[in-house]
This record gives structure tokens, C-alpha cells and sequence, in this order.
């Protein structure tokens, strides 16, 4: 998606768009984009260093992955649906390799999110001799 959004800028850039005509909603949208990103990155990076205690904190913590991985797949049918109802007969390449981009790398995200919660085990079945305790429902 941050590739997506980078090629729109340059687009914006070489155009002109940025210099002469410039809107708050598309300076917004070139910036938002990566920033959204960037952002998934980060929450995946951060999803990933937690280990949890036991079967109920796994399940908590696979439901938010696939509540995130739903998300990306929802970005990525909004692009799909974008790119289907362009008009090909006067469209170009050119003009839609951003929504491609953005919508690939949507769908990359929601594979990375699911595949991340898919990979989840409890630090109790790792570490052979650690004792859960599941009454607690902890924090």
C-alpha cells in the first residue's frame, strides 16, 4: 500500500497537482495512505512480541488479528471494486498502477495478519513446564 501511495505522489508531483492546484482532500489522501500503512506495520511488529500465557489469551489475541486481517480485506475489496468499475476504453495502466499497488498490498496484510494469528501458541506449550493458571483472568 505504501508503494501505491508513493507512485500516486510521484504521479501528483510530476503532474503538477501539488504546485499549482493543490486540495487539502488529495494532499490528505497521499499522506493518510503510507501513515496507514506504516501504521499496520507497526501494529503487526508489536503483535508479534506478545507471548501468550495460556488458551484464553491466545483466543483474544487470534480474534484481534482477525478482526485486523478482516479490515485489510475490506481495503482490499474497496480497491478491487474501484479498479472493476473504471471506465478500460479510456483508463490506462499508467493511471490505475496505485490502486493496484494499494490493493495488492492490502491483501498482503490480511494474509500476513491471518497467517500471524495462525502461528499463535501459549507460552505453556512452548516451554515445557510452565505452569498456567487459567482461573485468573489476569488484566
Amino acid at each position: 500500500m505504501a508503494t501505491g501511495a508513493a507512485i500516486t505522489m510521484a504521479r501528483l508531483v510530476v503532474d503538477g497537482y501539488l504546485i499549482h492546484s493543490a486540495s487539502l482532500a488529495g494532499a490528505a489522501e497521499t499522506i493518510v495512505s503510507p501513515l496507514a500503512t506504516v501504521a499496520a506495520v507497526w501494529a503487526w511488529w508489536w503483535l508479534t512480541q506478545v507471548m501468550p500465557i495460556g488458551p484464553s489469551q491466545v483466543r483474544a489475541l487470534r480474534r484481534g488479528l482477525y478482526g485486523l486481517s478482516l479490515q485489510y480485506l475490506f481495503t482490499f475489496a474497496l480497491f478491487a471494486a474501484v479498479i472493476a468499475s473504471m471506465n478500460w476504453s479510456v483508463v490506462t495502466f499508467n493511471y490505475t498502477v496505485q490502486w493496484w499497488a494499494q490493493s495488492l498490498g492490502a491483501l498482503a496484510i490480511s494474509v500476513g495478519f491471518f497467517a500471524t494469528s495462525r502461528s499463535l501458541r501459549a507460552s505453556a506449550e512452548l516451554e515445557p513446564g510452565v505452569v498456567v493458571d487459567e482461573s485468573d483472568p489476569g488484566d
